[in-house]
C-alpha cells in the first residue's frame, strides 16, 4: 500500500429490465439468481454460491473483512452471494440493485473497473440491463446511477485527524458536490485509527473523469496532511506529537493485553511514526498488521476456539512478534 492510500475497492451496480427492481418476491429472486449462476459457470473463474440466509456470522464477518461485502449484509437474509474461488470479486444477488460487483484491496481502479465491467456483461448475454438515454444504468440508488461505478479509497490523515481539520476538508468536498469524505467505520461504529473513506457521490460522469479527479482530491488532501506533518515534526519538533508516537510504539511492543479499539489507537501513531522517520520498521509491516490484528482474523487463526478476552491476548501477541520479535 502506498503511503497516500492505504487501500482501494471498486462496485459496480447493475439491473435486469424484466426484473423489478426489488427482488423480494421469491419467484424473482430464483430467477435472478438462477441468470447469475448460470453466467458464472460461463466464466473461466470458479464462483461459490452463498445464501445470505445460510450464513454464520464468522463467515460474514471473514467476507465483510476483505471488503468483500457491506456491514448490512448480514441484514439481507434474501439476498445470495457469489464469491469468486480467489477471493477476489464478489457478486450480491438481491442486495439492493439485482446485481452488485465488488473487488477489494485493488491496485489499479481503472483496470478493476474494467475487470469487473467485464463481468457484468458477460452476466447480461440474453438478458439485458435497466438503462436509460438520459441516465445510464438504472439503479436503486440515485448516487449509483450513469455508469453505476463507486470507488472507495481509504486515506490515512492522523495529523489532520488530531488538528481537527477533516470537517473542514469533507465540508468542502460536500459543498463541490463530487465526493464525499466519511470516517472508516469498523465493527461496533468503532472509527479506524484517522483512516477516511473518500467515494465519489454519483457515478454520471464519465469513469475516467471521475477516477482523474478523485486522484487530483486525494493528492491535495495529501498535501494538507502532509504540510502540517512537515511543521509538527520537522520545523517545530513538537515533543508532545512525538511522545505520542513513541508512546504508541512502547505500548505495542510490549503489551500483553490489546483490545481492538486501542490498538487501532496505537496503530495509526506508529504508521505516522513511521511515515515522518521516527519508526525505521517497514511501513508495509506495519500496515499488514491491521488487517492482521481484525478480531474475526485471529478468532480464525486460533481455530475458533477464543473468547474476547482471548482475542486480546492474541492480538498483543502477534503485535509484539511482527514489531520486536515477540518480547
Amino acid at each position: 500500500m502506498s503511503e497516500q492510500v492505504f487501500a482501494t475497492s471498486v462496485a459496480l451496480h447493475r439491473n435486469y429490465e424484466d426484473l423489478p427492481f426489488s427482488l423480494r418476491m421469491p419467484q424473482d429472486a430464483e430467477t435472478c439468481v438462477a441468470r447469475a449462476v448460470e453466467a458464472s459457470e460461463k466464466l473461466d473463474s470458479k464462483y461459490y454460491l452463498y445464501p445470505v440466509k445460510d450464513l454464520d456470522d464468522t463467515f460474514l464477518r471473514e467476507m465483510e473483512d476483505k471488503w468483500l461485502v457491506p456491514p448490512t449484509m448480514k441484514d439481507k437474509h434474501w439476498a445470495n452471494l457469489l464469491i469468486r474461488r480467489d477471493s477476489q470479486v464478489s457478486i450480491a444477488v438481491g442486495e439492493s440493485d439485482h446485481l452488485t460487483l465488488r473487488s477489494p484491496m485493488v491496485t489499479d481502479p481503472g483496470d478493476a473497473i474494467r475487470e469487473l465491467d467485464g463481468i457484468a456483461v458477460a452476466f447480461a448475454q440474453g438478458h439485458p440491463y435497466a438503462t436509460d438515454d438520459q441516465f445510464g444504468h438504472l439503479t436503486v440508488s440515485l448516487r449509483h446511477a450513469g455508469t453505476g461505478v463507486q470507488v472507495a479509497s481509504i486515506l490515512h490523515l492522523p495529523v489532520l485527524n488530531m488538528l481537527k481539520q477533516v470537517s473542514v476538508i469533507a465540508g468542502e468536498l460536500k459543498t463541490q458536490g463530487r465526493f464525499e469524505l466519511l470516517p472508516l467505520k469498523m465493527p461496533r461504529d468503532q472509527e479506524a485509527g484517522a483512516l477516511y473513506m473518500l467515494t465519489n457521490q454519483f457515478a454520471q460522469e464519465n469513469t475516467e473523469a471521475m477516477l482523474s479527479a478523485m486522484q487530483d482530491t486525494i493528492a491535495s488532501i495529501h498535501s494538507r496532511e502532509n504540510s502540517l506533518r512537515d511543521r509538527i515534526f520537522k520545523e517545530n519538533r513538537s515533543r508532545n506529537y512525538e511522545d505520542q508516537v513513541m508512546r504508541s510504539f512502547g505500548i505495542l511492543s510490549y503489551a500483553r493485553k490489546l483490545p481492538h479499539r486501542e490498538f487501532l489507537t496505537h496503530w495509526s501513531n506508529i504508521r505516522l511514526g513511521a511515515a515522518v522517520g521516527l519508526i525505521s520498521t517497514d511501513p508495509a509491516t506495519i500496515d499488514q498488521l491491521f488487517w492482521d490484528a481484525r478480531p474475526t482474523q485471529i478468532l480464525i487463526n486460533a481455530r475458533g476456539q477464543a473468547d474476547e478476552r482471548a482475542i486480546n491476548y492474541l492480538r498483543a501477541d502477534m503485535v509484539r512478534a511482527r514489531l520486536t520479535g515477540g518480547l
